[in-house]
């Protein structure tokens, strides 16, 4: 029993990775799919388009197999999808800025806000933490 496996390791080693290979190409392209889903209207088409091709692609690769296949359509899938992060990450970095923008101006510039923010007012919230000590279980 033990020469039989010995004599199948090599198979099985290479069932293994491919089994790996498609999982890890299946949930990146249900992380892909919903980040388009997600953030259509925030992304350029041009990137979109080539995103749904890949993961096109990503889909015959996962139904034909093949490791080496599965591996090559997950590096194309990866870079579609960190051209989509960056993308995102960029739009959400300016519209920050704006908004950073925006309200430094209306609180009258950057020394009054900073000011503002030492003075504790009637029902603002103070993080703090808090210890109920009963007496009677204190040690002498």
């Amino acid at each position: 029993m033990r020469v039989e496996a010995e004599s199948h390791a090599e198979e099985d080693r290479r069932r293994m990775e491919e089994v790996e290979s498609r999982n890890r190409l299946d949930g990146l392209v249900y992380q892909s799919e919903k980040t388009i889903k997600e953030s259509r209207e925030k992304l350029p088409e041009a990137d979109v388009k080539a995103a749904e091709e890949a993961l096109e692609e990503a889909k015959k690769a996962m139904n034909e197999g093949g490791t080496a296949r599965l591996r090559t359509a997950t590096e194309n899938v990866e870079r579609a999808l960190h051209k989509l992060a960056e993308t995102l990450y960029k739009t959400t970095e300016a519209a920050q800025a704006q908004q950073a923008g925006a309200a430094g101006a209306g609180a009258g510039g950057s020394s009054a806000g900073s000011s503002q923010a030492n003075t504790n007012k009637p029902g603002d919230v103070i993080d703090a933490e808090y210890v109920d000590v009963d007496e009677s279980k204190r040690p002498n």
